[in-house]
């Protein structure tokens, strides 16, 4: 494509992003736009809405509504105190580039049931023998993701 003006070659939109990639404000950028998606699907899902969030939060609606647009104050502090009146936490995670996380949350129960470590990981195959066996042992329902159902993938998650 050209400049109809100049004739100079424009850059194609794989070029743009690859200039924007480069830039730590895209980076950026994204970290809050996930972080603020999941808030309102989390928000959507519980029948939360803005008056309600910024009463829990003791912010006002505008100060939500320009939260959930991302042009607030993104500091973990404003994350936390927003994930908390979600009756959430904000996990942070640190991933390799171009690699996709697919984060699930256990409950605490389930985690507990099959042993469960980060530094391990979540068992193989083989392991789901014993923690059938375990599970029955506690009397406890088999569970890997949170209440609401979801998995998130992502870096940043609201975890229940």
């Amino acid at each position: 494509m050209t400049n109809e003006v100049t004739g100079e070659r424009l850059p194609s939109f794989e070029e743009l992003h690859t200039r924007a990639e480069e830039r730590l404000e895209y980076w950026v950028q994204g970290a809050v736009l996930e972080f603020t998606e999941e808030l309102t699907d989390l928000m959507e899902t519980c029948h939360v809405n803005r008056a309600e969030l910024a009463k829990r939060t003791r912010v006002t609606p505008a100060y939500i509504t320009k939260v959930l647009s991302g042009e607030g104050n993104f500091t973990l502090s404003t994350m936390t105190k927003l994930a908390r009146a979600m009756d959430r936490e904000v996990r942070v995670h640190l991933a390799p580039l171009d690699t996709v996380t697919d984060s699930r949350d256990l409950s605490l129960p389930y985690a507990r049931a099959i042993r469960w470590t980060p530094a391990g990981g979540p068992p193989s195959e083989s392991d789901e023998r014993r923690v059938r066996q375990r599970l029955a042992e506690l009397e406890m329902p088999k569970r890997q993701v949170d209440s609401s159902g979801s998995e998130r993938h992502g870096h940043l998650s609201l975890a229940a």
